[in-house]
């Protein structure tokens, strides 16, 4: 992996991890304050007490944005739980087992889990955390040539291998829990853009030249202006002017920066006041 992603992720995980212990310090912190009852609303009624009363503002922010990330955290997985299922039923119900078969023997990848759906829509993704698998709509192999589905499986391939689906999903998740960093979402972001850079370095590779990625994205992009979200995720996203400079271009250097001042220093003054809150024991 590059300098340039691996040094967001370290970031990402570093910002992550601080913010993570210093809520949890703050959440346990909190508990301590609270005699346990075993009636749950009197429990419920001794936290909201103690939060809203007991601190002055600086620890009733931090109180709160321990609520806030709990609550985004139950409502991603929830959220997600949600979608898994859809895209299962979906799948199940559209699944073409001839045209999967005939695009196994074309690409000689019987041992890679890849489907074919019949689906009008341009459509090409990898789905699943634990066991992912690659998803092609009937489109897209009406639509392109073998050299050119060659590329999008290889491209798939890479978000195959490395997991790619339950990375986005961990960096979401981090992501929308510490919405109050803004630098992560930046970060997150970034690394992000840098799965679909690399997916596509890795179908060059393997294809051997970038013509024919060029192709299916100038396709897909053609088909986007004139079909709006007809399309799948990471073949044409956010990202695309980017991967375009480097199709045209791979020698040139992506003037892509990490991070956004106006998203650094709001983040670097609410952690230090949380580093600060915590060491002073004010909680």
């Amino acid at each position: 992996m590059p300098r340039q992603p691996m040094m967001a992720l370290i970031w990402i995980i570093l910002i992550g991890l601080w913010a993570t212990v210093q809520m949890t310090y703050i959440l346990v912190h909190q508990l301590s304050d609270i005699t346990l009852e075993l009636n749950l609303f009197l429990v419920i009624r001794s936290i909201i007490i103690d939060t809203f009363s007991n601190h002055v503002l600086w620890e009733l922010l931090l109180n709160l944005s321990v609520l806030f990330s709990c609550l985004i955290f139950c409502k991603q997985l929830i959220q997600q739980a949600k979608l898994y299922r859809q895209w299962e039923r979906y799948i199940k119900t559209n699944k073409n087992d001839e045209m999967s078969k005939q695009l196994r023997e074309l690409l000689k990848c019987e041992s890679i889990r890849i489907e074919v759906i019949t689906e009008q829509k341009m459509m090409a993704m990898t789905i699943g955390f634990l066991r992912p698998r690659i998803v092609l709509s009937s489109r897209m192999l009406e639509r392109f040539s073998k050299d050119e589905l060659i590329s999008i499986v290889y491209h798939e391939l890479y978000h195959y291998q490395f997991r790619h689906p339950l990375q986005r999903f961990v960096l979401t998740i981090i992501a929308e829990c510490f919405a109050f960093l803004p630098i992560v979402k930046g970060l997150v972001q970034y690394y992000k853009v840098w799965m679909e850079l690399l997916a596509d370095r890795y179908a060059i590779y393997r294809a051997g030249s970038e013509f024919h990625l060029a192709q299916v994205l100038l396709k897909i992009i053609k088909s986007e202006q004139s079909h709006p979200h007809a399309y799948g995720v990471h073949l044409a996203d956010e990202s695309v002017n980017y991967r375009l400079q480097q199709l045209i271009d791979p020698k040139s250097e992506l003037n892509m920066p990490i991070f956004e001042w106006k998203a650094f220093l709001p983040s670097t003054f609410i952690l230090s006041v949380m580093t600060i809150v915590i060491l002073l024991g004010c909680i």
